[in-house]
């Protein structure tokens, strides 16, 4: 696949109380799409209790041709294989690690290190971009804080109604904006 193109954005900002014009330029470099430099779009991670809600999950996904891997996919979970040694791969080639959470994943200490791994790997990605994101599934954003506890409380969460089957809507906020950025302040100004 090829680069994607360059973006630019470039804007100013007044601020009256301290007289200040600040203006910013943004730029995107272009780099290599996932398809480059991921083997998996998503790896999901989940309590083994909400493995049916993860295999509609996994299969919505799926049809919007996003390349996913779950531990009931034998493909990417061999037989014979130590589980640890099958997470850490996928975590390292999935451009997103996806913890379905729930109150089962709370209580499983396999979501824990499979949640210590992930971010673990985000600080050795480029621009330590944060590969966990949070889904939760048939919550709303009232009832995120309850789930999103200790070390969890920080990391981008999507909400999401398993019925709706809404997949390409999902399958955009997994992607997100995903270009590195950089911003150079071009110019202060003060006024007298």
């Amino acid at each position: 696949m090829g680069n994607k193109t360059h973006l630019f954005f470039s804007g100013f900002c007044f601020d009256k109380h301290i007289n200040t014009i600040i203006t910013l330029v943004v730029l995107a470099q272009p780099k290599a799409t996932d398809e480059d430099r991921y083997e998996k779009d998503v790896f999901l991670i989940y309590a083994g209790k909400d493995e049916e809600t993860v295999k509609k999950i996994y299969d919505g996904l799926k049809g919007q041709r996003m390349r996913c891997a779950a531990q009931f996919d034998t493909e990417t979970f061999p037989a014979g294989k130590p589980i640890i040694e099958s997470i850490s791969k996928l975590i390292l080639q999935s451009h997103r690690t996806v913890l379905v959470l729930s109150q089962n994943a709370l209580e499983s200490s396999w979501i824990s290190l499979e949640v210590i791994l992930a971010l673990e790997q985000s600080q050795h990605r480029k621009n330590e971009d944060l590969t966990l994101r949070l889904l939760l599934v048939d919550t709303d954003e009232s009832q995120a804080a309850a789930l999103k506890i200790g070390h969890l409380a920080q990391i981008p969460h999507i909400c999401l109604n398993k019925d709706d089957n809404d997949w390409k809507s999902l399958k955009d906020k997994l992607r997100g904006i995903d270009f590195s950025l950089f911003a150079v302040l071009i110019g202060v100004l003060l006024f007298c």
